[in-house]
């Protein structure tokens, strides 16, 4: 099984398009979503659609729980909870409806889909360090969680004697005898300076290979989507674009989105079980196939079977064309000429020999 996994889309069109054409061109056989559909971004409810037009696997994010008032966003940062007030008024009822009714977690055999974190779902902590990675893997079973929540892509690998270690970014194959965390990094708010393309990851099963993705996308675009709304934020990725590609004066610093909420390992769980399930499966086949990269065999198959069919429509009109001899006894002859056969008898009787 090959999986596009994504995660913090944040209502950033642009950025979900972009991303959305590059994984119809790496045969995808599914897609998952592991939170934060909406908040910060300006298109909440046309990319909450766009996503569910092409998968059903989606987990909850703390942003998407608090837009349709399953927790208290009150400890958000003053951004996020602007944003948050602002969706609640962009989504439609059918989109709240859908966005309470996904669940904490996603469960595929030895792969976990989570927003944050293993230890406690509904409580949404980072998973930011070595020591909060070796509890969360302490707390799990699963051979690879893949989780979103701090927009940065990393990945901690335990090994056989308990050790934590963390890896860069980079394309990886997973060992076996090992354990993994694996952050996808954010379609819509990515928070390196250093790299502002929205980031997702491929995983394929049977190799157990790991791909982190980048993905250019139109900034000015997104920009604009912003402009239109009422919204006073500006992400982090946007004033860093301003500030070092279009060389604006333009304040960036650590703040804004960078950190949404205060939250520990103290602190109570956000969701309650009551109100959301804790963990999903996989809902199957998606029309995100549809648009996909084909694969070759298919085509391979067909244009051999077509050349067969022309082959034996060539080899039935050759043997059409020649006209077998026709062979007629005596007897079919006479019937069919009377006369011409009783001549030809009167002439063998004499020449034959009494």
């Amino acid at each position: 099984m090959r999986y596009a996994i994504v995660s913090d889309i944040h209502a950033n069109f642009p950025a979900w398009e972009a991303v959305l054409a590059d994984f119809r061109e790496c045969n995808i056989e599914e897609l998952v979503c592991l939170g934060d559909v909406v908040g910060y971004g300006p298109k909440p409810a046309e990319v909450l659609e766009a996503v569910r037009a092409v998968t059903g696997n989606l987990v909850m994010g703390n942003h998407d729980a608090a837009a349709v008032g399953m927790m208290d966003y009150s400890i958000f940062n003053d951004h996020a909870r602007e944003a948050i007030e602002w969706t609640m008024g962009e989504l439609d009822e059918a989109g709240k409806e859908f966005l309470s009714s996904v669940p904490l977690a996603i469960e595929a055999g030895d792969i976990l889909f989570v927003h944050a974190e293993i230890e406690e779902p509904g409580r949404f902590g980072y998973i930011s360090d070595l020591e909060v990675a070796q509890r969360n893997l302490a707390a799990g079973r699963h051979f690879v969680t893949f989780i979103g929540h701090t927009h940065l892509p990393k990945v901690f690998k335990m090994d056989i004697f308990g050790e934590v270690t963390e890896l860069t970014d980079g394309d990886i194959t997973l060992d076996s005898d090992s354990r993994y965390i694996v952050n996808v990094g954010s379609v819509g708010e990515p928070r390196n300076p250093e790299d502002l393309r929205a980031r997702y990851v491929i995983y394929d099963t049977e190799t157990q290979e790991l791909e982190f993705r980048g993905v250019e996308f139109d900034i000015p675009s997104y920009r604009k989507d912003l402009e239109a709304t009422t919204l006073s934020m500006r992400p982090f990725f946007l004033r860093t674009y301003e500030f070092t590609v279009e060389g604006q004066e333009v304040v960036v610093s650590q703040g804004g989105s960078l950190m949404d909420m205060r939250v520990g390992r103290g602190s109570a769980s956000l969701i309650s079980s009551g109100q959301v399930a804790s963990m999903g499966q996989l809902t199957g086949t998606h029309s995100v196939l549809a648009s996909a990269k084909p694969s070759k065999a298919p085509k391979i198959i067909s244009a051999v079977a077509a050349v067969l069919v022309i082959c034996f429509g060539l080899y039935l009109k050759m043997n059409e064309s020649k006209e077998a001899p026709v062979v007629q006894n005596d007897k079919v002859a006479e019937e069919k000429n009377p006369k011409k056969g009783r001549a030809e008898k009167v002439a063998r009787d004499e020449v034959t020999p009494k």
